[in-house]
């Protein structure tokens, strides 16, 4: 495994192409020579190589583990009802998503993510705030810190996300305050983690077995990688959420997970040393769930 993993990190090392986000100063600052492999399967601690410490923010792929917390929280068929199961076939902040499908999209792009961090349970947003770190910190093993400089930037005035939360509203989108809804939002993103902890979390939900979980991985191979989740799927085999900072996030279910990153994203937003990474421990530790029986769990 951790011959695998080294293999994995040399290779994305060697890979050219990329660059780092400018959506916001905070993420335009991290270092492009950055990269990160790690492999968590259900039994056992993480295994890593690379920059495995330093932390970055969670962005996008804590729509996957809001997504699974909902689903748990409100049902999954009712999940399915209110925010969408199928791809949008566009970019993850695209707005003619949410008036084509009258306020339903898909729980893994921007504007989905939005309605569906807004069915959060809990009463008031630091309530609802506190539940839904301590959810997410319990899947990583430590506590999740936000990223001050980050949540500043990204929940200031943001034009692009108020456009989407109004247009969400204005189709019964929102539960509750839809303000209340896009702080939440925000803060999910910024939270901070390293490649470690997302692995875990990764794995975590691997072994969850329960059908919120289910429902979350399924959506991961739908959606998770944006307009480019079919190719994603066809080539590795393996459900996967990215995020903007550079994270890229694999589940295999009943095996674990594997994690990459580095700030060198594409115009999907994945990182592409990061992608490289995963398809690379895909093909060695023979995880591509559509060859067959994934490798058996470690202990």
């Amino acid at each position: 495994m951790q011959a695998a993993v080294d293999a994995a990190l040399a290779h994305a090392r060697r890979v050219e192409g990329g660059a780092v986000s400018s959506v916001y100063p905070a993420l335009a600052g991290a270092d492009p020579e950055l990269v990160a492999v790690a492999a968590a399967p259900i039994a056992g601690a993480p295994i890593v190589a690379g920059d495995a410490a330093h932390p970055f923010a969670l962005m996008s792929l804590s729509k996957v583990f809001v997504l699974a917390f909902v689903a748990e929280t409100i049902g999954v068929a009712r999940a399915s009802d209110e925010l969408g199961v199928e791809a949008t076939g566009l970019r993850f902040d695209d707005p003619e998503a949410i008036d084509r499908g009258d306020g339903v999209t898909n729980p893994m792009v921007t504007p989905g993510a939005i309605a569906t961090t807004s069915r959060l349970p809990g009463d008031g947003l630091d309530a609802r705030w506190a539940l839904l770190r301590e959810r997410l910190s319990a899947l990583a093993g430590t506590e999740l810190v936000l990223d001050p400089v980050l949540h500043g930037q990204a929940g200031g005035a943001n034009p692009r996300l108020e456009a989407l939360v109004a247009r969400l509203a204005a189709h019964g989108a929102i539960a509750g305050d839809p303000v209340e809804a896009l702080e939440l939002y925000v803060r999910q993103c910024c939270l901070q983690a390293t490649v470690t902890q997302v692995a875990a979390m990764g794995a975590a939900l691997a072994a969850a077995g329960t059908p919120a979980s289910r429902h979350a991985i399924a959506l991961m191979a739908i959606a998770g990688m944006y307009e480019t989740s079919g190719r994603w799927l066809a080539e590795v085999g393996i459900p996967a959420k990215n995020g903007l900072a550079g994270g890229v996030l694999a589940v295999v279910p009943g095996w674990g997970a594997l994690a990459a990153f580095s700030p060198r994203v594409d115009a999907a937003g994945t990182s592409v040393p990061g992608r490289v990474a995963i398809r690379e421990l895909s093909t060695r530790l023979g995880l591509d769930l559509l060859t067959g029986a994934p490798a058996a769990p470690l202990g």
